[in-house]
């Protein structure tokens, strides 16, 4: 049984929303980085990491690679496939937001110039996370809608 994508009522399918979702927090990280390279090199390189892999996840969520067998042949139902890259995508954007509290908390202990300092919250990080928590909403969104097309 071949499934519908899962799309709002005349919009885009919900996961190219989630890919687009992932661009921008992409490039906010990509704008963070650069302020947070002052601070220390590798907290800024650590965040244009961040920034990389949300960028590819996002083309993981465009292609979707889980929809075509190994000819290159189209799969059928399409969104009943996937739920490894969901639950990735919400595993990688909770340890980016868990070390964000931490930062901003506690400080990452022994790792830095300033280890065990605060860092400043800014309105651009608070913008990132928040995509990124929407992000992580609209993947659990797919994965209850991938349930519900199995049953």
């Amino acid at each position: 049984m071949q499934s519908k994508p899962l799309t709002r009522p005349g919009g885009l399918p919900l996961r190219s929303w989630v890919a687009i979702l992932s661009l921008v927090a992409s490039l906010l990280n990509v704008v963070t980085a650069t302020d947070i390279m002052n601070e220390w090199w590798l907290y800024g390189a650590l965040f244009f990491l961040i920034a990389g892999f949300e960028a590819f996840y996002m083309f993981i969520l465009l292609f979707a690679p889980w929809q075509y067998d190994d000819t290159g042949a189209q799969r059928p139902a399409l969104e009943s496939q996937g739920l490894v890259f969901y639950v990735l995508g919400i595993l990688g954007l909770g340890v980016t937001i868990a070390l964000y509290i931490a930062t901003r908390t506690t400080g990452l202990p022994f790792v830095g110039s300033s280890a065990q300092a605060f860092h400043i919250i800014r309105p651009l990080d608070l913008l990132t996370r928040a995509v990124e928590v929407i992000l992580i909403g609209l993947l659990a969104l797919l994965i209850q809608r991938r349930r519900q097309v199995e049953v």
